[in-house]
């Protein structure tokens, strides 16, 4: 017989027991099955404590078509088979495994971020498709691919990486080398090539060593520092010093210009007669001064004139801007030095005076030697004198120069006029 009631009202119902526990209770024996309890529904438990608490193993074929929707959190400490698809909203923390069967192509998709505190363990592919970030340095993490597997692109076996490209292997290194004592080594029985923008930078074989062939200009090949630059036809150092076994040949070549091709033991003495710019110089004259033959065409070479160059500024070397910028060259003839066998030392005075940069930049006079862009020529006197003024600083010997600190060098101009120039050593004297 059916009854139907369209509305009953019961303050308590209890199922399979009489004790009121509860607003709606269902046991067997001693067992909850199902429990209505301050507004929280329990199975399997006598005090649920959320909307739904479950203490029991959950079987399911179907919920939400094949689905589990979680938009809270869910806490499992047993073990979650999960057989369609698990779609999580909000966290899930497993402190045990979550197993799955099978991962297709549709693979395990993530919004967000995953976090590993252990291990993470796989036998199918991990793709990725951003980067990898660690934050703790102090936790190396191994990176281990299956040794010779044709499925990685990746190979790591006997102490050499590989790779997978298009199922064939190519080996890159081997890292570290058996004998490397703590060091890292790059060995290989095979060439080894560095290139940019398919341009070869360098090419290592086992007997030679070649850089950039295919540069056809003047631009630096290899560059260390600014001291040492090598072209495709030069090799330039700026540096003062190039030493061989212990042997600076740099050095050894100043010294022979010093002693044999320029004056050398410099001295200047300023004369304060009521004459500016007045100096007194003592040197020891080149030890090769005449009776020379040149090496071209083996005609006479003896010294013709001896240059006093003056710069502003404590130079002390040869290489720099202020000789060739705001100089000035007092030229002294042979004949009025009059070198000779018996004497090594000689004393100048050079009678300069202000200079006047107008007379010397609207001078037409030209010499045979030393001549270059922006250098202007006057005698004095017997004497012929040079301003090589290049440069807005004021110039060098004009009225408005004083208590300067000044640079000298010295060096020979041959009959020949050869263009190589052997300078001395610079010394440096202030301008008071």
């Amino acid at each position: 017989m059916n009854v139907n009631i369209p509305h009953l009202f019961l303050n308590t119902i209890g199922i399979g027991t009489n004790i009121i526990d509860g607003d709606f209770i269902v046991k067997n024996n001693t067992n909850t099955i199902f429990i209505h309890k301050n507004n929280k529904i329990g199975i399997g438990t006598d005090n649920p404590t959320s909307s739904l608490t479950i203490h029991s193993n959950i079987n399911s074929n179907s919920i939400s078509t094949g689905s589990i929707i979680l938009d809270k959190n869910m806490n499992n400490t047993g073990t979650f088979n999960i057989i369609g698809n698990l779609v999580g909203l909000n966290n899930i923390n497993i402190k045990n495994t979550l197993i799955k069967d099978n991962i297709d192509e549709k693979n395990l998709v993530l919004k967000n971020n995953i976090t590993f505190k252990q291990n993470i363990t796989s036998n199918y592919n991990i793709n990725i498709t951003k980067n990898i970030n660690i934050t703790n340095t102090t936790i190396y993490p191994n990176l281990i691919f299956t040794e010779n597997s044709q499925n990685s692109n990746i190979i790591f076996n006997n102490n050499i990486i590989q790779f997978n490209i298009d199922k064939t292997f190519h080996k890159l290194t081997n890292y570290p080398s058996n004998n490397s004592q703590n060091k890292i080594y790059i060995e290989d029985k095979n060439d080894i090539s560095f290139k940019y923008n398919n341009k070869s930078l360098l090419h290592i074989t086992d007997t030679t060593i070649s850089t950039n062939n295919e540069n056809n200009t003047n631009n630096n090949i290899l560059n260390i520092s600014s001291n040492f630059n090598i072209t495709k036809d030069n090799i330039n150092i700026t540096s003062n010093h190039f030493i061989v076994n212990n042997i600076d040949l740099l050095q050894k070549l100043k010294n022979i210009e010093k002693c044999y091709y320029s004056p050398y033991n410099i001295n200047c003495t300023k004369i304060n007669d009521g004459i500016n710019n007045k100096f007194n110089i003592s040197y020891n004259k080149p030890q090769l001064y005449g009776n020379l033959n040149n090496y071209i065409n083996h005609s006479i070479k003896y010294i013709d004139y001896i240059g006093f160059q003056f710069c502003l500024g404590n130079i002390n070397t040869n290489i720099h801007q202020n000789w060739t910028s705001n100089s000035f060259i007092y030229y002294k003839n042979k004949n009025q030095i009059q070198f000779n066998h018996n004497a090594f030392s000689y004393n100048n005075t050079l009678s300069i005076d202000n200079i006047n940069t107008t007379n010397y930049q609207s001078s037409n006079i030209t010499y045979d030697f030393n001549n270059q862009n922006h250098t202007y020529n006057l005698n004095i006197s017997n004497d012929k004198t040079q301003l090589i003024y290049n440069t807005t600083d004021p110039c060098i010997f004009t009225s408005n120069i004083s208590n300067q600190h000044l640079s000298l060098r010295m060096f020979p101009i041959y009959n020949t006029r050869d263009t190589e120039l052997y300078y001395s050593n610079p010394i440096n004297f202030k301008l008071d």
